[in-house]
């Protein structure tokens, strides 16, 4: 079966979680050449849940690329959370990040892949 064929299943037995978005494991949120430790994977669930506390919905990651933070979400969500960018980089600077970003360019699949900095 595909994703869309599981999706449609889902939503004709009623299941009310057949649209939620894919949830990969949080270690795929950590930069390459950045240890993955019990910290840093807690500051992105964290992070996460913060954002989809305040009302995101849809496709969000937060990557941890050491020290910093880069937020992706739908590019419906950029300008709101500009709007509640204080609140956001308060939150996320309490949770031990040291700067955080909103990606200009949204939520990319594989972004980590694509972007290949170095870690800081």
């Amino acid at each position: 079966m595909t994703k869309a064929a599981v999706r449609a299943a889902a939503r004709a037995l009623g299941i009310p979680s057949w649209d939620a978005p894919a949830a990969p494991c949080l270690s795929s949120r950590v930069a390459y050449g950045v240890t993955i430790t019990p910290d840093r994977l807690a500051q992105v669930e964290q992070a996460e849940a913060f954002l989809r506390g305040l009302g995101v919905t849809g496709d969000l990651r937060v990557r941890h690329h050491g020290r910093h933070a880069r937020i992706e979400v739908e590019m419906r969500w950029i300008s709101w959370l500009t709007e509640r960018r204080a609140a956001v980089t308060a939150r996320l600077t309490a949770l031990g990040f040291a700067s955080v970003e909103l990606d200009p360019r949204g939520y990319r699949r594989g972004s980590l892949l694509a972007d290949r900095r170095p870690a800081g």
